[in-house]
């Protein structure tokens, strides 16, 4: 990439995503996570938060707004006490896409079993490292997403699909909800993102790609890829390291203010040549 072209997607990128940081911070997603008193709650919050991320926006912002309601100020020790009937009563009248609340209770069962084998999230990822803690990022991921599911049989994620709420990094797709809560709790707390984990680090985050998100960088021109897949997440995060070494998941905030903008080609195009 040529130098110029390099300074000016930085600026360009950099402004909006600066510009979207700078929203009030009860707009931001995470919000209501932020709003717990401790990381153990903050974390669980901000998974269930992306990973519900599904389909229809406001189906899924009520659907996980009533659930964390459900679970209350702590919800992650909620989930760790409940039983079956409390799992049902949880998901009750809730639906996400074609996830109905029979299959919404299994995923909360899966993850009060992965809570109480574990202290908390960042203790199972931190597991899943390996012990030398030198397990490559992404890998890692995957054996976090298995270790997620652990007890739900092919049966029961084939029947209730749950597959779409425990998305698996190996099989080839671009998992962006489990990369957008990586980057959630991993990046430093800037009012959108919670800095509450210390690894992967965020120069190691890879960039949340739905096909919007992947729209948006064709026509910047950082990648030829036409569907989002791990590839296509490996080949356009390098892009952005490019712009900011230590932290390319950064920019995820610009490209999602360029999404919202509701821009076609032309004019975003006219905007970035103004940068």
């Amino acid at each position: 990439m040529k130098p110029a072209r390099l300074l000016r997607l930085r600026r360009f990128l950099g402004g909006l995503s600066e510009e979207q940081l700078r929203q009030p911070p009860s707009s931001q997603p995470l919000h209501a996570a932020r709003l717990l008193a401790h990381p153990r709650d903050k974390e669980f919050a901000a998974f269930l938060i992306c990973l519900l991320q599904a389909g229809d926006a406001e189906e899924s912002q009520r659907t996980s707004g009533l659930l964390l309601n459900r679970l209350g100020p702590q919800p992650a020790l909620t989930l760790v006490k409940a039983n079956r009937q409390m799992l049902q009563d949880l998901c009750q009248d809730l639906q996400l896409g074609f996830i109905e609340p029979l299959g919404l209770a299994l995923w909360l069962a899966a993850l009060r079993n992965a809570l109480r084998r574990h202290r908390s999230l960042a203790d199972l990822y931190t597991s899943c490292l390996g012990p030398a803690g030198n397990r490559p990022p992404l890998v890692a991921l995957d054996r976090f997403v298995v270790e997620l599911g652990y007890g739900l049989s092919d049966e029961e994620c084939r029947e209730q699909r749950l597959g779409h709420l425990l998305p698996r990094p190996a099989k080839g797709s671009s998992t962006a909800r489990l990369h957008l809560f990586m980057r959630a709790v991993c990046r430093p707390d800037d009012g959108a993102d919670l800095g509450l984990w210390s690894l992967p680090r965020p120069d190691q985050l890879l960039l949340p790609l739905d096909q919007a998100i992947l729209d948006r960088l064709r026509w910047l021109k950082l990648t030829e890829r036409e569907k989002p897949s791990r590839g296509a997440v490996l080949e356009v995060t390098q892009q952005l390291r490019l712009l900011r070494p230590a932290d390319p998941a950064f920019f995820h905030h610009g490209l999602e203010r360029l999404v919202q903008s509701g821009l076609d080609v032309e004019g975003m195009r006219q905007l970035f040549r103004h940068a």
